[in-house]
């Protein structure tokens, strides 16, 4: 591998220490929010930005949305809305492998919102990653039977499982 496809080495030195000293989600995200860029946007002007980013998602500007959530994501990291957001943007133009990450870590940080899983099942299956995205339905599926309110959820899964089962 050449060096310009090495990313540059970063200027603070991560040791197990720090890394032991990661055990949750709650902990990172308490050292996250302590980082000079969680404080740069108030919560209200953040809203304010999202705000404008769905407006441009709503309008279509697919594009131009998904650089309003992904210059969100530097401020915002951890906020699955945002995650979704953008990845949903990614989706809709056609980048799946930058939409699946950012599904994945929705999910990771909301796992009942069995929303995620669809779409990154079907991101998956747009790219042919068939077995991958079956990987994904099936408990998502068994998930969903549990709870009448993921219905509309569970027929999608549904009718995605049953179209990759069939090709």
């Amino acid at each position: 591998m050449s060096q310009l496809n090495i990313p540059a080495d970063p200027k603070v030195e991560f040791t197990p220490a720090v890394i032991a000293d990661l055990n949750s989600f709650d902990d990172l995200r308490k050292k996250i929010n302590n980082l000079p860029s969680s404080t740069r946007f108030t919560d209200e002007q953040i809203e304010i930005i999202y705000g404008i980013g769905h407006s441009l998602f709503v309008q279509g500007k697919f594009e131009n949305a998904c650089n309003v959530f992904q210059m969100m994501l530097i401020y915002r990291p951890l906020e699955p809305r945002i995650l979704g957001a953008f990845a949903l943007c990614c989706k809709r133009l056609g980048q799946f492998e930058s939409a699946i990450p950012a599904y994945s870590a929705a999910l990771v940080l909301e796992p009942m919102n069995l929303t995620w899983a669809v779409h990154m099942a079907e991101c998956l299956a747009a790219l042919g990653q068939s077995d991958e995205s079956l990987t994904l339905l099936d408990p998502l599926i068994k998930l969903a039977v549990l709870d009448e309110s993921y219905n509309d959820l569970r027929s999608r899964a549904e009718t995605l499982r049953d179209m990759l089962r069939s090709a």
